[in-house]
């Protein structure tokens, strides 16, 4: 496991076959352009979950004719083992000069003898300065306090610190910590309210709740494991978290309207719009916006 931009940037002006990438998402998306830009006058291809016959065909397929490729597939951990399998083993045994894989994933366990980078590109002083920076650019000030808890609840994902900053940008005035926890509060309630409203098959007030909670990341978590606790309770897996009989009612109650066909499928889409969403591949907002016209009418649009 190597760490660091500078052997990753050595690494890649090698003739390399094979590349496993993982570490947070903003030093991920970093190391993708360093990437692109060594490789420019390469064909890129990206791959996520569901899209299986595909990625085979692409990694095992190659004429004569055909442009330099890299082959990115993101977050494979979540294919199935099997799958897996006759993936790493296609890839081994169909390996082309003008061709190179790179996986993308959060679990860097499962990929064998790969060559693999583990990236820790953000340190604290630098996302606190882009945070102060940032506000202060926007004729405002933030109190240090008010930078821990961001830290706190967004870590260093710029994006997600940007987007919970915007109603108090450009007033001129200090941005306090009590500020951004009442905020935060009236956000986190409106996740749980869009969450029961999408269980009702009420799409319309799902959607209009979810926009003013501002907060894809916690409705996305929160919605697919609710999800996945539904589906657990009806084929009776994993009881013991279902001890208390109010638990098992809220469950029971929250899947009266939804055939368990429908809620695979709810939850399939969710994996595979994660996958893209990481990449930057389509905004979230407009994913989850999506996945919530799906019930629109009262009935799961397949």
């Amino acid at each position: 496991m190597e760490k660091g931009f500078n052997d990753f940037q050595r690494y890649i002006k090698k003739d390399f076959s094979i590349l496993v990438l993982t570490g947070d998402e903003y030093s991920i998306e970093e190391a993708l352009e360093l990437l692109k830009r060594e490789f420019k006058d390469w064909q890129f291809e990206n791959y996520f979950v569901g899209e299986e016959e595909r990625i085979i065909k692409s990694v095992t397929s190659f004429g004569l004719f055909d442009k330099k490729k890299i082959i990115f597939i993101y977050y494979p951990e979540n294919f199935t083992p099997a799958y897996r399998k006759e993936l790493f083993t296609s890839i081994k045994k169909s390996e082309n000069k003008d061709r190179k894989i790179v996986f993308i994933t959060n679990k860097e366990g499962i990929f064998g003898d790969f060559k693999s980078f583990k990236f820790y590109g953000i340190y604290e002083s630098e996302i606190e300065n882009w945070i102060k920076d940032y506000v202060e650019r926007r004729n405002c000030k933030i109190t240090d306090d008010a930078i821990s808890m961001l830290r706190l609840l967004f870590g260093n994902d710029r994006k997600e610190i940007s987007s919970f900053l915007q109603p108090f940008l450009n007033s001129g005035k200090t941005i306090e910590s009590e500020d951004l926890f009442r905020f935060n509060v009236s956000r986190e309630s409106a996740v749980f309210e869009a969450i029961d409203y999408f269980f009702k098959k009420d799409a319309k007030r799902a959607i209009e709740t979810f926009i003013i909670s501002e907060s894809e990341n916690k409705f996305y978590a929160l919605l697919s494991r609710e999800i996945n606790n539904i589906i657990d309770l009806k084929l009776k897996k994993n009881v013991d978290k279902f001890q208390k009989s109010f638990i098992i009612k809220k469950y029971e109650k929250r899947s009266e309207n939804w055939e368990m066909e429908e809620l695979k499928m709810v939850l399939k889409r969710l994996i595979e719009l994660e996958s893209k969403i990481k990449l930057g591949y389509k905004p979230f907002e407009m994913t989850i916006i999506n996945i919530l016209n799906l019930i629109k009418g009262g009935r799961y649009d397949r």
